[in-house]
């Protein structure tokens, strides 16, 4: 009984989400014609945790919560930026979708590609 004990609390703590999915992306965009506060590109990295995401943009960090209505959705206020995945009506075609901030009083997003 006592080796069980000690074997539940190591078995339990395996099988907790502890880890941290990082995922890579280009995200490329067409609204630096139009707006000049949006790059052309975008160098992005999302390390996916447990109530969050850590949104890289070319090198500077923002942390984002969870959002608790949408299947895997990430966003922050100031500044502002919107992460999804598997959002169908923003990006039908790609798996990945940010919103970044632009000049303009609507959101603005940029699909992403996946890089290995």
């Amino acid at each position: 009984m006592k080796q069980l004990l000690l074997i539940l609390p190591i078995f339990a703590l395996a099988a907790s989400p502890v880890y941290a999915e990082t995922i890579r992306l280009n995200c490329k965009t067409e609204l630096s014609e139009t707006d000049p506060s949006v790059k052309p590109q975008y160098d992005v990295t999302v390390t996916i945790l447990a109530d969050g995401a850590i949104l890289t943009i070319d090198g500077q960090e923002f942390t984002l919560d969870q959002e608790n209505d949408a299947g895997i959705s990430f966003s922050r206020w100031d500044p502002w930026y919107r992460f999804t995945i598997g959002d169908r009506k923003l990006a039908p075609n790609h798996k990945y979708a940010l919103g970044i901030p632009t000049n303009e009083s609507f959101a603005r997003y940029t699909l992403c590609e996946e890089v290995q």
